[in-house]
């Protein structure tokens, strides 16, 4: 279908609405990005496409929502998704690629922050976040510390190696899994790759390991750059220091801040402005955008800005965005977008993209496991815990698991200073893992197969022949 609605001039929205009553309802992506180019500012709202083209604002929607998927269309400004949301093919992929781009550079805007005001104004567009809301609920446990306890070991291990692959890391995935398991890595790979992917570790660890106190303020972001950054700039002096220098951005023409006074002051007011956004999501979007935007550092502020942007969704019991299957054109895209014109939109579609990947890849695991109460329980009494199940095991003259759990504390010189609300919980998580033992699990314990039958046994007979009263 070819558009007919304009001559050689540019129409009013209005106009082409009324020469627009009663055209043929066929249309196609194309007729969508045909018509927006045509109109003034190259922009428009769903109703007033749905008008032009005499279709459902339904219909309109769809076709958008697909050209958005594919970087073809845009919100103009940060409307997000609202009626009055205008939509333009303005977009990041066409801004980007624009010759004239280049000729002057773009210095730090300081009302990007400044005028934001937390719990009113929106960064996150609005129909992201409806969808974001949706998939939060559907993969959320009560506590920090039961979805710090349910992925640890799978986000140290995925997110570690997502993000360094954003950095063009060549570690595979299985790889990495031997790095960190064993420290042994193809000689044929950089060692900077290496200490990339332990670097990570370190600082999704010293997040996971503080996360129901951590404040998201600057020694936190200075510590994580520091644990990040180890090794890999040129100065260790450098890991966790405000930038003193100019410096360019690869492939933008952004021009940061120098001054390392100024750096860190509106470091402190991102944060204090962070600290008040109540949305989850809202306020990982705005660290995830505002601290590679400041770059406060030398170097590896994105990576910084990926790790600190997790602390708000985890302490609210959500699942942590990965980054895993993220999709790197479109994050670079975005982030240089909203650098050099503070749109948020491209790089907003992006952290839905991969937030979504998240929630698929974690969404099992935060939903089978157990109560914040065990995960409490598991880290203060580990070693207790693995001794009163061996004991009561493997000696048979111990004939209440209760004595097994006192005999272990009592060797841990804990006994006397173990609060009883404790003990309420600590006993029945030990009766629930002897009443579950399996084969599978005797490593774990120090057991093995022939005690655990010879204690089954045992266990049969007391069923069997209760001692009289």
């Amino acid at each position: 279908m070819t558009l007919e609605f304009v001559g050689s001039k540019v129409a009013s929205a209005e106009e082409l609405i009324s020469r627009g009553r009663g055209r043929p309802k066929m249309i196609n992506e194309g007729t969508i990005i045909e018509l927006v180019n045509q109109l003034p500012n190259k922009s428009a709202s769903a109703s007033e496409l749905a008008a032009i083209l005499g279709v459902s604002r339904t219909t309109v929607w769809r076709f958008l929502a697909r050209l958005r998927n594919d970087g073809k269309i845009s919100y103009d400004g940060e409307m997000g998704g609202g009626s009055a949301t205008k939509w333009t093919t303005k977009t990041a992929s066409e801004y980007l690629s624009n010759p004239e781009r280049g000729q002057l550079p773009v210095e730090y805007d300081f009302d990007r922050i400044g005028a934001y005001v937390p719990n009113k104004s929106q960064l996150m567009p609005a129909d992201v976040m409806s969808s974001l809301m949706k998939l939060g609920s559907s993969a959320q446990t009560h506590s920090a510390a039961d979805v710090v306890a349910r992925v640890r070991a799978k986000i140290l291990v995925e997110m570690s190696w997502a993000s360094s692959v954003l950095e063009g890391n060549k570690f595979s995935l299985g790889e990495t899994i031997q790095l960190f398991e064993n420290g042994d890595y193809d000689n044929k790979k950089k060692a900077t790759d290496a200490t990339m992917l332990l670097n990570h570790r370190d600082a999704i660890s010293y997040v996971m390991d503080n996360i129901a106190g951590i404040k998201i303020d600057a020694d936190t972001v200075c510590n994580v750059h520091a644990m990040l950054s180890a090794g890999l700039l040129s100065d260790s002096s450098l890991e966790g220091q405000y930038r003193s220098h100019g410096v360019i951005i690869t492939g933008s023409v952004y021009h940061p801040l120098s001054d390392p006074n100024i750096i860190q002051r509106e470091l402190g007011i991102m944060l204090s402005t962070a600290e008040e956004i109540r949305n989850p999501f809202e306020k990982s979007f705005f660290l995830l955008a505002n601290l590679a935007y400041l770059q406060t550092f030398t170097d590896v502020n994105k990576r910084t800005a990926r790790v600190t942007c997790n602390i708000p969704l985890m302490q609210s019991g959500l699942c942590p965005l990965s980054f895993f299957d993220f999709k790197r054109e479109a994050y670079e895209e975005g982030i240089v977008h909203y650098y050099e014109t503070g749109r948020s939109d491209r790089l907003a579609q992006a952290y839905l993209e991969g937030y979504d990947m998240s929630v698929s890849r974690y969404k099992d695991l935060l939903h089978h496991v157990g109560s914040s109460d065990d995960v409490t329980i598991r880290a203060e009494f580990r070693s207790i815990i693995y001794e009163s199940v061996r004991n009561y095991v493997l000696d048979s003259s111990i004939d209440q698991l209760t004595d097994s759990i006192d005999k272990a504390l009592a060797s841990a010189g804990r006994l006397e200073s173990t609060a009883p609300e404790k003990r309420t919980l600590l006993d029945p998580y030990v009766e629930r893992i002897v009443e579950k033992l399996h084969e599978g699990q005797l490593a774990l314990y120090g057991i093995k197969k022939d005690e655990l039958k010879a204690f089954r046994m045992r266990e049969e007979n007391r069923s069997a022949h209760p001692l009289s009263p």
